[in-house]
């Protein structure tokens, strides 16, 4: 069920408890977005506003949520419209394809499913599935109209792979094998002579491994103290610290953190190391057809607004959410 509400199809909160006559609000053609359905595509925003800003800066991104909203509104029902014309448009069997794969992925009776939906957004199914018909219609133009349309040279990915190198790279990486003495709520002398029990078998010249198998208060004894591979940032920055210090092979010797006392070995160090081309592609061609999307779909958009008979009807909040 948790899953299913992190699908919900990008909404993000319960039905808004704003009671009105439900009037068409934008009109193209005769495709339409009534004001229900508007106030929805609103909450949306709000509460994605709400999740990913803070402080002056939602501040500023809730003044404008509702002209965002209408703007978003317009731009989707003239790319409705087109897919219509364009023979693109998901039929209501499409859609209703889609959703079956989601509530069978989760295990969902059709009237647990219904529930979930109405209870997310406010909406029946038959009106859900008119929302996501506009919706997917809407991408599948875009897809095809404007984004496939933006061409990008082998050239211009090579240039900026080689002008960014430093934007696409594998982390550095160290391995380590450790013996950790915690300190516990008991004698906190203890650990602290277990420790340096442990630092002279090592000095002795005592096997790493043993010495984490004897002495160690870690689940990682078992493999000998070893931790495997870890990124920088995974551990505690004084334990890191001392890696950045340490040669290959090298052992340390015993320090403390809050909660207990280290041993390490320093077993392997991989400073970054470039992605090659081929691996990031994809997110190259993505950064540089960013900008050019911007202007192409602006550009697309205008055209549909020369072409179509566009309605505003409805340009100011009702007055509940306004308050």
């Amino acid at each position: 069920m948790a899953l299913l509400l992190c699908f919900i199809l990008t909404w993000q909160s319960n039905a808004p408890e704003t009671e009105f006559v439900d009037r068409v609000a934008i009109k193209v053609n005769d495709k339409i977005i009534t004001q229900r359905e508007l106030v929805m595509m609103y909450e949306q925003r709000r509460q994605g506003y709400l999740q990913a800003y803070r402080g002056a800066q939602l501040d500023e991104k809730l003044k404008t949520a509702w002209e965002d909203t209408l703007k978003e509104a317009q731009e989707q029902l003239l790319l409705y419209e087109n897919a219509v014309e364009l023979g693109m448009a998901l039929s209501e069997e499409d859609v209703r394809s889609r959703l079956n794969a989601m509530r069978e992925s989760n295990g969902l009776s059709e009237q647990e499913f219904e529930e979930i939906i109405q209870e997310q957004t406010g909406m029946s199914m038959h009106d859900f599935i008119e929302f996501r018909k506009r919706q997917d219609s809407a991408d599948t133009v875009i897809h095809t109209k404007v984004v496939s349309q933006i061409k990008i040279d082998d050239s211009e990915i090579a240039k900026h792979h080689s002008e960014h190198r430093e934007d696409y790279l594998n982390p550095a990486t160290y391995r380590i094998a450790e013996i950790v003495l915690l300190k516990g709520e008991g004698d906190p002398l203890a650990a602290k002579i277990k420790a340096n029990s442990a630092a002279e078998f090592l000095k002795k010249g005592g096997d790493f491994t043993e010495a984490a198998q004897m002495y160690s208060d870690s689940s990682s004894k078992e493999s000998g103290g070893d931790l495997g591979i870890v990124q920088y940032g995974d551990l505690n920055k004084l334990i890191e610290d001392k890696v950045n210090a340490m040669a290959l092979n090298e052992v340390s010797e015993v320090f403390e953190t809050q909660t207990a006392y280290f041993i390490i070995k320093l077993l392997d160090r991989t400073p970054p190391k470039p992605k090659p081309i081929q691996e990031v592609r994809d997110d190259i061609v993505r950064e540089l057809r960013m900008p050019r999307m911007e202007s192409t779909m602006a550009t697309y958009l205008q055209d549909l607004k020369n072409k179509y008979l566009l309605q505003v009807k409805t340009r100011k909040p009702p007055k509940d959410l306004a308050e």
